[in-house]
């Protein structure tokens, strides 16, 4: 029989799922990349939106679904593909204990783990992000909340941003080595995507970050935009209309001109 994976550390820690169950609540989809652990399946209760549970271990997606079933949530697409910055060929390690199946190589892991031995190496692909958001068709409307885990990158976020325009949240496992740098780099990122921290200081360090839609960032850039564009059309007829008066004024006092030659 499959050796049963232990239970992945949970993302949210307090109150931090009650910031997250209310983002999931207004989402028109979600998507929860290696994020769909007991804690997030149970703020999916009663939920219509889409969601798509994405894992790169079969074992553990197979687990999610078990899960998603006993707590009685219907309508989820499960999908076992590896996410990673980008779109490449990688090659994925199997060991003697699930938990650690991934793309870290036995040198990597022996020291931490020394009884860990590897059972064997397949290449897979990896898409990224944006091609893993852009292929699912409920992910192309607004209003999306999406959940990344610790070890995603800020290079997962690269050439995603017309996908990441469509969240109204993003939450991401914090990790304490995430330090200032790295941390205005992010923001930096995510307020292009019209995203802003929403910080709670009364929560653990260790609760996902969440970002939400700024609905000042999102009306400047979308309505303003618009308006801005709208007013250059204007000012264009305005001014074709303009040329045109003065075209015809020129045509009229050529006209009488010769109206009074001929006279």
């Amino acid at each position: 029989s499959m050796p049963t994976t232990a239970t992945l550390e949970p993302l949210l820690a307090g109150d931090a799922s009650a910031i997250l169950r209310e983002q999931l609540s207004q989402a028109a989809w979600i998507v929860l990349v290696g994020t769909a652990d007991h804690l997030v399946l149970e703020c999916l209760r009663g939920l219509k939106a889409p969601v798509l549970v994405v894992e790169p271990d079969q074992g553990v997606l197979e687990e999610r679904a078990e899960a998603a079933a006993a707590s009685g949530l219907e309508g989820i697409a499960f999908l076992e593909q590896l996410v990673g910055a980008n779109a490449k060929e990688v090659s994925w390690y199997r060991y003697n204990d699930p938990r650690l199946n991934g793309v870290e190589p036995l040198s990597d892991l022996k020291p931490r783990y020394p009884n860990l031995s590897l059972e064997a190496v397949e290449v897979r692909r990896q898409v990224s992000l944006a091609e893993l958001l852009h292929a699912w068709e409920p992910a192309q409307v607004d209003c999306g909340v999406l959940v990344l885990p610790e070890q995603a990158g800020l290079d997962w976020l690269d050439g995603a941003v017309p996908c990441l325009r469509r969240l109204r949240a993003l939450a991401w496992q914090w990790v304490e080595s995430w330090r200032t740098p790295l941390q205005q780099q992010l923001d930096a990122v995510l307020a292009d995507c019209w995203l802003v921290p929403q910080l709670d200081e009364a929560l653990p360090r260790l609760s996902p970050m969440v970002w939400r839609r700024d609905p000042a960032l999102h009306f400047q850039a979308t309505v303003l935009t618009q308006r801005d564009q709208l007013l250059k059309q204007v000012q264009m007829l305005e001014d074709h209309q303009v040329a045109l008066v003065t075209e015809r004024d020129g045509v009229m006092s050529e006209r009488d001109a010769l109206s009074n030659q001929v006279a």
